[in-house]
């Protein structure tokens, strides 16, 4: 597993979380990403993605999941 999280500490609150999860023997990858990050003062974009890759069918955790690629971005309006 390998994964990294940054907080810019900005004005505009940019957040990126990503990570990896990789099984070493079979080459199955599982990789998640959401970020965010305001446009404006009363305006936000946010992207969520979960992405399955090369997964093996000897993999009983991810092999069922395997074509369940997941994105989603998101445009949020504060009034």
């Amino acid at each position: 597993f390998l994964a990294t999280r940054l907080a810019a500490n900005d004005v505009l609150d940019t957040t990126l979380l990503a990570g990896v999860v990789m099984d070493l023997d079979r080459g199955s990858r599982f990789i998640s990403v959401e970020a965010s990050r305001r446009l404006d003062g009363s305006t936000k974009l946010s992207l969520e993605l979960r992405l399955f890759s090369n997964i093996d069918a000897r993999d009983t955790l991810f092999y069922p999941l395997r074509q369940d690629d997941y994105i989603q971005l998101e445009l949020t309006r504060y009034l």
